[in-house]
């Protein structure tokens, strides 16, 4: 079994690579990064903004075809980066440029570790959807913001996996990639968007999606809260420790007055918006 000496170690060699830039997450589109810090700004150029999605060809494609969805359709189709942005608005094409960002890592790490990396791109696809339709129809959370918090909560997991794709070591131990990701990708994580100037309150909440019956200061939900509650429905069923919590008194499902043990589909004011959600995600 791994010692928690060893997981430390590796803990700390991993942030230490975030901080220094030697563990780089691959296919980070440099249009993608752009945007992302210009979006972060007070008052954002939606031409400037245009612009550099333009030159990304993939990216405006992306974004023109998530326009014309179900989900925000409007009279008639748009064919310009423009007019998606005006049907998207900023705020909901910033955090679509960073989920064409995270297909863009997934899609170039591969590897040894392709199924591992789809599957929690996968993961972390739903857990957005959840979010952004738990954030519609319970709370005054920007839905927006719920929706970028759902798709990065788990982004510490592809840098574990960048981490161990370089050390040949820790990639033959399998129990020790396995406890080093499920203990330490919330901090990475965490720590990986603090470095790349992501929004605080995506940051903190990335941190304490694992720490299951947490308290908020002020007993209000929060965006972690949104993240563990996402989490709760999706296991469901399976084997995973937060399917041991459905029937448990959990802090974040009461502050966001949701019934124990009921799954979210059930209810009529979640359908519509994670109907929407799912759409708007390429989740068919």
């Amino acid at each position: 079994m791994t010692t928690n000496r060893a997981l430390m170690n590796d803990l700390v060699a991993i942030q230490q690579g975030i901080a220094n830039g030697t563990i780089v997450l691959p296919g980070l589109p440099q249009a993608a990064a752009r945007i992302r810090q210009a979006l972060a700004g007070d008052e954002p150029d939606p031409r400037w903004v245009a612009a550099e999605i333009r030159r990304d060809p993939g990216l405006s494609s992306y974004l023109i075809k998530l326009a014309n969805s179900v989900a925000m359709r409007g009279v008639i189709d748009t064919e310009t980066v423009s007019g998606a942005l005006q049907r998207l608005g900023l705020n909901l094409a910033g955090v679509l440029v960073t989920n064409y960002a995270l297909m863009q890592m997934v899609n170039i790490a591969g590897g040894m570790y392709r199924r591992e990396l789809g599957e929690i791109h996968r993961h972390s696809l739903e857990t957005a959807a959840h979010c952004h339709a738990l954030a519609t129809a319970f709370t005054a959370l920007p839905p927006e913001r719920a929706l970028l918090t759902g798709l990065v909560h788990d982004i510490g997991k592809l840098v574990v996996l960048q981490f161990a794709a370089q050390k040949p070591e820790l990639r033959a131990q399998t129990e020790r990639l396995r406890q080093l990701m499920r203990y330490t990708h919330a901090s990475v994580g965490a720590n990986l968007l603090r470095v790349w100037r992501f929004p605080e309150p995506v940051a903190a909440a990335v941190a304490a999606h694992e720490s299951w019956m947490r308290e908020t200061a002020d007993g209000q939900p929060d965006l972690a809260d949104l993240v563990i509650a996402a989490q709760i429905d999706l296991y469901r069923g399976t084997e995973h420790p937060m399917a041991a919590l459905e029937n448990r008194q959990v802090p974040a499902m009461d502050r966001l007055g949701l019934p124990e043990g009921v799954p979210f589909r059930r209810w009529p004011e979640f359908e519509e918006p994670y109907r929407r959600s799912r759409v708007l995600l390429g989740l068919y």
